[in-house]
């Protein structure tokens, strides 16, 4: 039974980590329109699409970063289910990849947010040549913060489940 809410839990988790990087972390309305994710971007000031190696990278780490955690999480699963306690301190090992993969998604998240605060949202610039008045932009926070706080939340719950597992197959050997 700990092995079934265990896999279910880890299906959460996955589905947690691409939700986290495929939901727009933040939009954008008025001089600049368009939305940034993890995943990809679509951002337009005033007409001229938006490109940013910082973007490009962060959006290509957080993808190769979440298919390698998918990966081990599916060996976690898989391995969960064995009888043998090699294969379930293996699935255990398996499950702490999320941690680091946490706080990379985390670190990228950081990363990108620095680099989108450089996008202008006031509608007036004073320069040495005079005021430049812009569209005004709003800057609205998407779902990814909150999916934020649920990713270690379902981890935890996961790697409660696994050690509990490998604690009561440590004690039958005991015994």
């Amino acid at each position: 039974m700990l092995r079934i809410a265990f896999s279910v839990a880890t299906a959460i988790e996955i589905s947690t980590a691409f939700l986290y990087i495929f939901s727009p972390l933040i939009v954008f309305r008025g001089g600049v329109e368009g939305f940034y994710s993890l995943y990809t971007y679509n951002i337009v000031f005033l007409g001229e699409a938006v490109r940013s190696d910082v973007l490009n990278y962060t959006n290509s780490m957080a993808l190769l970063a979440t298919l390698i955690y998918t990966s081990l999480q599916m060996l976690a699963i898989a391995t969960a289910f064995s009888r043998r306690l090699e294969y379930t301190e293996l699935s255990f090992g398996a499950a702490l990849a999320s941690i680091p993969c946490y706080g990379i998604l985390s670190g990228l998240t950081t990363v990108a947010l620095r680099e989108l605060s450089r996008i202008p949202t006031t509608s007036r610039v004073v320069t040495l040549a005079g005021t430049i008045v812009f569209p005004e932009t709003q800057v609205f926070k998407g779902p990814t913060q909150t999916l934020a706080t649920a990713f270690p939340i379902a981890s935890a719950v996961k790697l409660t489940l696994i050690a509990t597992v490998l604690y009561m197959q440590l004690k039958a050997l005991r015994t």
